[in-house]
């Protein structure tokens, strides 16, 4: 994966560093994952050039009942449908990840039933999770240059940066779980099942665990930030969004010395947040 990564990552950079300024989010977070994470899962040609369209419509379902989320129930019809039936052994990829899943509820390990339903956990949070956090990357390193230019004189830095600008921008803010048990929080009980909201994006910019928690600092090492969740529910696409993030920033790093923010434009959604537009100018490296 890491070789595929690096490989395209050369190729998008160049193609756009040479141009002097690109817009990030069509023209750059979307390409590595687009290009890498259908051919990963194994998908069929039938439905990819909807993918985005899809993940979108998933995280507006993951927040209130309002009419934002009602719209996006017929994507989500539509893309449930593209799993149950197209994303299936004998339309996939046998050695990609869906065929694996497969194996497993052939083998007893899962059932089959849950099948597409954990296809699609591969598929949603490795579209428009990673493609936020890298334009979130990009927009914090050209609001922050002296960042930037420490992480160009170290590369090891660039993991550190990447948790960094995740518990910054944490492109899933929220989630609702169920207590499975009873519990106490901050000297509140909670009876077992009660809902609960995961307030991840606030507990990533807590004051009592990360000193001057609204500072872009790459050397900070925030490594237990909650942006890829914790326990049985951490988020499976963060595999393919850390090697997709460290080769972008490796070469921006070689190639750009900074960078000059154009325009931006907030994302409007029910269950995501970052920018849906970032206009950047770049001033070469010699």
């Amino acid at each position: 994966m890491t070789p595929r990564s690096e490989a395209e990552a050369d190729r998008v950079v160049e193609r756009l560093v040479g141009r002097g300024r690109f817009e990030v989010v069509t023209e750059l977070a979307e390409y590595l994952p687009m290009t890498v994470v259908s051919d990963l899962v194994g998908l069929p040609d039938h439905g990819r050039e909807k993918m985005l369209e899809w993940a979108e419509a998933i995280w507006n379902t993951q927040g209130p009942a309002d009419d934002r989320a009602a719209a996006a129930g017929p994507a989500v019809e539509e893309f449930m449908a593209f799993a149950v039936h197209d994303a299936v052994p004998g339309k996939i990829d046998p050695d990609g990840w869906a065929a694996q899943l497969y194996e497993a509820a052939d083998r007893g390990e899962i059932p089959h039933a849950k099948c597409s339903a954990m296809m699609l956990d591969y598929v949603t949070p490795s579209l428009d999770t990673t493609i936020l956090a890298i334009t979130n990357a990009v927009a914090l390193s050209a609001e922050n240059p002296d960042q930037w230019d420490l992480l160009r004189a170290d590369r090891s830095l660039i993991p550190h940066a990447i948790n960094e600008s995740l518990r910054l921008e944490t492109p899933a803010p929220q989630f609702g779980r169920v207590l499975t048990e009873d519990h106490e929080t901050g000297g509140v009980r909670l009876a077992a099942g009660s809902r609960v909201a995961l307030l991840h994006a606030s507990a990533n910019r807590d004051e009592r665990h990360y000193p001057d928690p609204a500072r872009f600092d790459i050397t900070r090492r925030p490594s237990d930030h909650l942006a890829f969740g914790r326990g049985e529910h951490v988020c499976v696409g963060m595999h393919l969004a850390r090697p997709e993030m460290s080769a972008l920033l490796a070469r921006l790093a070689d190639r750009v010395a900074g960078f000059g923010v154009l325009g931006r434009r907030p994302l409007i959604n029910n269950g995501s947040r970052g920018l849906d537009r970032l206009e950047v100018a770049i001033r070469p490296a010699t």
